[in-house]
């Protein structure tokens, strides 16, 4: 996979903390590691929610999560309500969710949980990064 850096929204990826992308596709995840971390950022991945919670408790410097919607052992929903209950509030997390399929219900509960971006599949790897981008460079405005 071939990325052009020129392509991606300049943003200070290191001061901006570590991303994890926590999706059961493991094709996917490993796309948009490349991606990541040919564009700056130091990112990592989870197949499950289990393993993603499991990542964050032994790495503080993640601060990003992209979390797909639907995974088998808990949806990605339930994984930023276990977060926010597991860390009250000691840490504070960007998260953006990536789903094919969401009602209007899930999107609204989403929102509600402080998600900053929801961004449908499929999507590509650039713009998950581009995404990350805009969402770091609007916390640094």
């Amino acid at each position: 996979m071939s990325v052009e850096k020129t392509q991606v929204i300049q943003s200070p990826a290191l001061a901006c903390g570590e991303v994890l992308i926590v999706d059961d596709d493991v094709t996917f995840c490993r796309e948009a590691l490349e991606c990541f971390d040919a564009t700056g950022y130091r990112c990592h991945y989870a197949t499950s929610g289990t393993e993603a919670i499991d990542l964050i408790n032994i790495n503080a410097d993640i601060r990003t999560v992209i979390v797909d919607l639907w995974m088998q052992d808990m949806s990605g929903l339930a994984l930023i309500k276990r977060l926010r209950k597991l860390f009250h509030g000691s840490r504070q997390f960007k998260f953006l969710i990536v789903s094919g399929a969401a009602g209007m219900e899930d999107t609204i509960t989403a929102f509600r949980l402080g998600v900053v971006d929801f961004i449908l599949k499929p999507v590509s790897p650039l713009h998950l990064v581009n995404s990350v981008a805009s969402v770091h460079d609007a916390a640094l405005r």
